[in-house]
């Protein structure tokens, strides 16, 4: 009877450790479909924020508690409207307060170094003036000088298919003229581009009467 008892007890064990030896090797096997089956991302972690980056799109995951749905950016897109614009709008600011600041002992540098942002057309302009006013520069006048800050300014119109875009920028002007008090006033520029081989031109420079 002993002996038949020894035989069922190593009988059960065999099965016992059987099964657990099953049991671990279907555990293994199912975890390891379950990490071939997910997509494959390069996570970036910065400030609470975990950004997923996948070829041509961008997506941005806020990790600080509870699921955020964000808009995924196609980075392969052409150049949107708003950054031609913001850009046009920077160089029409650069340009004003260069273009709108001269004293007569420049040499009107505030015009020919400017020569690479213009069109033929006002290159053509700019040439001309430059050679006028050379002409009737008096080397003996009293000290003439103006400063140019830019406030503000504002897009009028943008065509990127016509390639044309007019800007206003608004300006505070400081002008000094021989020994007298300096004068501020305050004064805005039409400013037209226009796009020409390809690259954005300023066409046009008109300033308006003073406010």
């Amino acid at each position: 009877m002993n002996k038949n008892l020894k035989v069922v007890f190593i009988v059960v064990a065999a099965l016992t450790v059987i099964l657990t030896i099953v049991a671990l090797v279907v555990a293994f096997l199912t975890a390891d479909k379950k990490g071939t089956n997910q997509n494959t991302n390069v996570t970036i972690t910065n400030e609470g924020q975990t950004t997923n980056i996948t070829p041509g799109n961008t997506s941005i995951t806020n990790t600080n508690g509870g699921n955020t749905n964000t808009s995924v950016t196609n980075t392969n897109d052409a150049e949107p409207t708003t950054t031609v614009e913001a850009s046009l709008k920077t160089t029409a600011s650069n340009f004003t307060e260069r273009f709108g600041s001269y004293s007569n002992d420049s040499n009107f540098e505030n015009i020919t170094k400017l020569a690479i942002y213009m069109s033929e057309s006002m290159q053509e302009w700019a040439d001309n003036y430059v050679e006028e006013q050379q002409a009737d520069n008096q080397p003996d006048a009293a000290y003439y000088g103006i400063t140019t800050k830019v406030l503000s300014t504002k897009t009028v119109s943008l065509d990127e298919n016509k390639g044309t875009a007019e800007f206003t920028v608004s300006t505070q002007r400081r002008e000094t003229s021989g020994n007298q008090d300096a004068k501020v006033f305050y004064q805005d520029l039409s400013i037209k581009f226009i796009k020409e081989s390809g690259s954005w031109k300023v066409n046009e420079a008109n300033w308006q009467a003073v406010q």
